[in-house]
C-alpha cells in the first residue's frame, strides 16, 4: 500500500490504496489494485496490467480514468459507478461467525443472508443487486430485510458486512463503515 503507480509512459499515475477484487457482469472475480489517482477518485487497475513491482508499480498498459461518477440518492433509486471492487485485504483480528452476527444485529440492523448458503451479502452497486460470493450468484433480498440493512452516510447506497471483520464496509465509497445505535 502507498506504492507510486506509474504508467507505460512513465506518468505517474497516483498511489495503491488497497488490494481488492473486480466483479464483472457476469459476476465474475479478477484480482486488482486500487489506485487513488487524486481529487477524490478512485480506480480500478486489473494486476494484468501491472507489468512490474518494487518499489513502485509499473504498468505494461496504460489506464483510462473515468470521469467521477457520484452517488446521490433522489427518489430512493441511487445512481453507481459500471465497476465494482471488492477489498480483500484489511488488517484486523478474526471473529467467529457467531460473534459478528451478534455484533451486526445487536444495533437493530439486519445481515442479508444467501438462502442457500447462508453467507453475508455483498451489495454491488453496479447491478444494484446484492451477490452470494460462496455461491457466485447475485440473490433477490427481500423488502423487509433490506429496510433493516443501513446505508452508506457519504452515497445512500446498502452497507455490506463483512463477517471476518465484523464491520460494515461500503463498497461505492470503498471503505468501512462505523454503524451507530
Amino acid at each position: 500500500m502507498g506504492k507510486e503507480v506509474i504508467t507505460s509512459d512513465a506518468r505517474r499515475l497516483g498511489k495503491v490504496r488497497d488490494i481488492g477484487f473486480v466483479v464483472d457482469e457476469e459476476g465474475r472475480e479478477s484480482a486488482c489494485v486500487i489506485v487513488d489517482v487524486g481529487g477524490g477518485k478512485v480506480i480500478d487497475v486489473p494486476v494484468s496490467y501491472i507489468k512490474a513491482i518494487n518499489d513502485v508499480v509499473l504498468l505494461k498498459e496504460d489506464v483510462e480514468i473515468p470521469s467521477p461518477v457520484s452517488a446521490t440518492v433522489a427518489s430512493g433509486s441511487p445512481s453507481s459507478p459500471s465497476v465494482e471492487q471488492v477489498t480483500s485485504t484489511v488488517s484486523g483480528g478474526v471473529e467467529s461467525a457467531t460473534t459478528t452476527r451478534s455484533l451486526a444485529t445487536r444495533v437493530g440492523f439486519e445481515v442479508p443472508r444467501c438462502p442457500k448458503c447462508g453467507s453475508a451479502l455483498a451489495y454491488i452497486p453496479s447491478k444494484h443487486e446484492f451477490y452470494c460470493y460462496s455461491c457466485k450468484e447475485f440473490v433477490k433480498v427481500p423488502g423487509d430485510v433490506l429496510a433493516k440493512v443501513p446505508r452508506c452516510p457519504d452515497c445512500g447506497l446498502p452497507l455490506s458486512y463483512i463477517e471476518q471483520y465484523g464491520k460494515w464496509y461500503c463498497y461505492n465509497c470503498r471503505k468501512y463503515v462505523e454503524v451507530g445505535s
